[in-house]
């Protein structure tokens, strides 16, 4: 079904007294339709209205949406879970629902009251979203008028809102502005559209990636939207720390009673790829356990070689680490939060970015899993359309991410952790006094 076919629907009410275990419990007897439905996924470039439905009566589409908004409410742990699941039964799958739901966290934690209560009007929105691109928000009376191409905006196709920024000027969409240039380019504001204000183009699936074809990142096209200026604000980069007040926290933490939503991104976000990558990794596991089982081999079974039961092993070590650190990050993350309701003590930076780094670190040794068990299987598993073929490809599609691979995370963890000025230098200190770069 082409993307712009897609129907409408209405969000049913959540299931009653859904657990953290129960949603988990329904990703798992999900997997054989998720992994049964991948080579359509892929090929549509998005899940099935199945698929969606069956997400939407488990109640996964609220877990992270606020109670006072109808929604779970369960932890940044529980939710990260649950999307290890959902990816280990298709990769894709889980890209597409995790960068769609994980949006739900910046409106609950810094849009005010009024606007989050009309997004979540429905229980368990969905939002796609991604940086400015060739974009540009005129000021008109009341708000901006959006024009502007946004690509790569996963979670897009079930999206009920498209979450954006844009840079303000005088309507020139031809410079395209990159989504690190937050918090360096003038004027740069984030903005909400519902649906019907935004065009989704026909741009993803159909073997146009390398992997994760079936993640929903669908350019969009917005033409001439209006968008009120409650609906928009400064776009401030990830730590956002702008947007918080030592004391009241965020509009989320006043509205929902929850340090949650204090909202931190720079970790939530990454975290939220190292899920998949934890999950298409598990999967890629779960594939080749299978072929050691029934496949032949020189000694038998190709399992009973010694060579490919260590490779196994190896895999395994690291995968269960890679998980173990996103879960323990997720953890971190949590305590952070917990500790300012206590004491009214924000997270420094370097508390944050050594969150985003270990999910760095989480989502390399799961692309040296994958690697090594590629390797072991031979030639014919690594055919098109096999699936250890296509969890590799989805392992390889994130190695070009800046948040999988780039030094962004890595040099702002190593500036605020060694207190480096904003030129990356120590300070001088000559004779007691400071000089050159001033700490940060």
């Amino acid at each position: 079904m082409p993307v712009a076919e897609i129907s409408d629907y209405s969000v049913i009410t959540l299931p009653e007294g859904a657990t953290p275990k129960q949603l988990i419990d329904k990703a798992v007897e999900l997997r054989p339709l998720l992994r049964d439905g991948q080579a359509e996924t892929e090929q549509r470039g998005y899940y099935s209205e199945e698929v969606r439905d069956e997400f939407n009566r488990a109640g996964f589409y609220s877990v992270i949406q606020p109670k006072t908004l109808g929604g779970l409410e369960l932890s940044v742990e529980d939710y990260y879970r649950l999307t290890v699941e959902i990816a280990r039964g298709c990769p894709s799958t889980g890209w597409c629902y995790a960068l769609g739901v994980g949006k739900t966290m910046m409106i609950s934690s810094f849009y005010p009251e009024e606007v989050q209560r009309d997004i979540h009007e429905r229980v368990g929105v969905v939002h796609g979203a991604y940086g400015p691109g060739r974009s540009s928000a005129t000021p008109v009376d009341g708000g901006y008028i959006i024009n502007g191409n946004f690509q790569y905006c996963s979670g897009v196709p079930y999206s009920n809102h498209l979450l954006g920024t844009a840079p303000v000027n005088d309507g020139n969409t031809d410079k395209r502005v990159s989504t690190w240039a937050a918090g360096r380019v003038n004027d740069l504001i984030e903005f909400v559209l519902p649906r019907g204000s935004y065009e989704i183009q026909d741009d993803w699936g159909r073997g146009q990636t390398l992997g994760l074809g079936g993640s929903g990142s669908f350019g969009v096209k917005v033409v001439d939207a209006f968008v009120p200026t409650e609906y928009t604000m400064p776009d401030v980069g990830h730590l956002r720390d702008p947007l918080r007040d030592p004391e009241t926290g965020t509009v989320g933490t006043r509205l929902h009673g929850n340090p949650m939503y204090l909202g931190h991104l720079e970790h939530f976000l990454t975290g939220e790829i190292t899920c998949v990558q934890v999950g298409a990794a598990k999967a890629m596991l779960d594939e080749v356990e299978e072929l050691m089982r029934t496949r032949a081999g020189i000694h038998g079974l190709y399992g009973n070689s010694p060579a490919t039961q260590a490779e196994y092993g190896d895999a395994a070590k690291l995968v269960d680490g890679a998980e173990a650190i996103l879960l323990r990050g997720a953890q971190m993350g949590a305590e952070l939060q917990a500790n300012w309701a206590e004491t009214r003590v924000l997270p420094e930076a370097k508390e944050l970015w050594r969150i985003a780094n270990m999910y760095q670190l989480a989502n390399q040794m799961c692309w040296d899993a994958g690697l090594l068990l590629f390797r072991q299987v031979g030639t014919t598993p690594l055919k098109m359309g096999q699936r250890v073929n296509r969890y590799f490809r989805d392992l390889a599609q994130e190695r070009g991410q800046a948040t999988v691979t780039g030094r962004v995370f890595r040099d702002s963890g190593v500036k605020s952790r060694l207190g480096l000025g904003p030129d990356g230098k120590f300070p001088e200190v000559f004779d007691g006094r400071t000089s050159g770069a001033t700490r940060a």
